[in-house]
């Protein structure tokens, strides 16, 4: 495969400047795992404790912009994630409905919503943004599974989905 495939507008004839560009680029590409990691831990529904914790299932999120919406105490009985104001959830469900939520409050969610916890030094605002693009989205869909409920490999988009920095 020649070079000039991978990035176009750089011509590798002409200067060492160039072919520096080049190595920058391919330097400053990251995995999503990169800025996080998945911090699944599940609550067991017959606890007591965790009653009084929100709960948000995917109809509290709005796509694209991840608006929290409605959320109350429930007595959900199926088990759920905990999560933190820490967190960003992201939906495996649907990807295309674009539903990633930065919570301000501890509670617990759907086990449709993967929690995410940013490494150190990381925004969780950006990398909300960065989640929300339509480049990463389209990707996401690209490693989906099932047609009619498609659902994402959490684990291939954390440590093999690429972006650039």
């Amino acid at each position: 495969m020649s070079l000039a495939r991978i990035k176009p507008c750089f011509r590798f004839d002409s200067s060492q400047r160039e072919l520096r560009m080049l190595l920058e680029y391919v330097k400053t590409r990251y995995s999503i795992g990169d800025l996080c990691y998945e911090d699944k831990r599940i609550i067991n529904p017959l606890i007591e404790s965790f009653d009084s914790l929100k709960y948000i299932g995917l109809e509290n999120i709005e796509g694209t912009t991840g608006k929290i919406i409605e959320t109350q105490t429930s007595d959900v009985r199926s088990s759920c994630y905990y999560f933190s104001k820490n967190h960003i959830l992201y939906s495996k469900l649907r990807p295309y409905l674009n539903k990633v939520a930065v919570p301000d409050f501890d509670g617990k969610c759907t086990m449709e919503l993967v929690p995410l916890l940013p490494r150190t030094g990381v925004s969780r605002r950006y990398l909300a943004l960065l989640l929300r693009k339509p480049q990463i989205v389209d990707l996401a869909m690209k490693e989906k599974t099932g047609a009619r409920m498609p659902r994402v490999n959490i684990e291939k988009i954390i440590k093999h989905m690429p972006f650039r920095g």
